[in-house]
């Protein structure tokens, strides 16, 4: 067994619970403050995922369930982003909060800054968890370079209202995301400079029940 916080208890009162590896996905996110970790449940559809019409070049993830992106996404989860993201601060993410609206709405205008911009925050490692075995994020997809994946603390708490997204994490730098990645741009993925596809050969079928694990990384 291994203890960790879960947010809402943390927040209110900051009293531990055990929670056992073993059981099923459930909607809640723990935190181990001293390995810097949150970890919480969801389920995968990389079938979904690869074959929508509107996949964007896989832009989309982790989604909440009850966001508008959330049938977009590779991975699907009970636990809201805000959530998420309360649960990033606890472990001492720093936020970049550095993207704006402009980021995102005026990525087709080739004289506009905003959408070159890269999301700045801390630098997250993320593994997922099926069959009792942890994936790396770069083992998900068929592109595997480790380099193509720099996920970040972007924050942007203040555009959840704008979009109602529910993004946690976005595979380009994306102002809608609390997460996302800064390799890329929202220009690249405007220009589909990049695409991701998942990688079915090796992930589970969609429906699978998946942990996610996010750690703070040290630079």
């Amino acid at each position: 067994m291994k203890y960790f916080i879960h947010l809402s208890i943390l927040l209110s009162a900051g009293i531990p619970i055990m929670e056992s590896c073993g059981r099923n996905p459930v909607p809640e996110v723990s935190i181990d403050p001293a390995a810097k970790t949150i970890r919480f449940g969801g389920t995968i559809h990389p079938k979904r995922y690869n074959s929508r019409a509107d996949r964007a070049n896989g832009h989309h993830f982790i989604v909440w369930s009850r966001g508008a992106n959330a049938t977009k996404a590779l991975i699907m989860t009970e636990v809201s982003d805000l959530e998420i993201l309360k649960a990033l601060e606890t472990i001492g993410a720093a936020l970049g909060n550095n993207l704006s609206e402009a980021t995102w709405e005026q990525r087709a205008d080739p004289a506009a800054s905003a959408p070159d911009q890269r999301v700045e925050g801390s630098r997250l490692e993320i593994w997922i968890e099926w069959d009792g075995w942890e994936h790396r994020l770069p083992d998900l997809f068929t592109e595997k370079n480790p380099e193509d994946y720099v996920i970040r603390a972007g924050g942007h708490e203040k555009l959840i209202p704008v979009w109602r997204s529910g993004c946690i994490t976005c595979l380009f730098s994306c102002p809608g995301g609390k997460t996302s990645n800064a390799t890329f741009t929202i220009r690249d993925q405007y220009w589909n400079k990049k695409t991701f596809w998942a990688d079915e050969t090796v992930l589970p079928s969609d429906g699978t029940p998946v942990w996610v694990m996010m750690r703070l990384r040290n630079e």
